[in-house]
């Protein structure tokens, strides 16, 4: 019966390659130093690991769906301008393509004008590389309303 014997070899997973490896790391790195940047309000840093035509949604949540490096950037540096010391915590989990992550995460931010910003919210991340090729987040959109309005 080799059709059987093959349809079973085909429903074994292959063996990660040493790419796979490499790249599910780079990936797990890449959505930690985005944490990290949002963290130290590091605008530069933030920048970094966009890939120049990426794609970022917040289905939810205005803006919406932000395209390319610069506007994604942009709408961040709003947020810096407003908040002080930025608090998260966050947890990033591999998924079976090398180039995608899960993560959840928690924020805490005093707002410069009265009150405090705390939200929380998961995000899938598709990574090349080192750089955040397609990002799709949810988050407490009430609380971010709530803080900015409509930005």
């Amino acid at each position: 019966m080799a059709g059987g014997a093959a349809l079973s070899a085909a429903l074994v997973p292959a063996p990660a390659s040493a790419h796979a490896g490499g790249q599910r790391q780079r990936s797990i790195a890449t959505a930690d130093a985005l944490y990290r940047a949002l963290t130290a309000k590091d605008l530069d840093a933030f920048a970094a690991v966009w890939a120049p035509d990426a794609i970022s949604r917040m289905p939810l949540t205005p803006p919406g769906e932000i395209h390319g490096r610069d506007g994604i950037v942009e709408g961040i540096g709003f947020f810096f301008m407003v908040v002080g010391e930025v608090t998260m915590t966050w947890q990033v989990r591999p998924l079976l393509d090398p180039h995608e992550v899960v993560s959840t995460w928690t924020m805490e931010a005093p707002l410069l004008a009265g009150g405090v910003y705390r939200n929380r919210g998961a995000q899938i991340m598709r990574i090349h590389g080192d750089q955040i090729v397609d990002n799709t987040e949810f988050l407490d959109t009430a609380a971010f309303l709530a803080a900015f309005g409509q930005h």
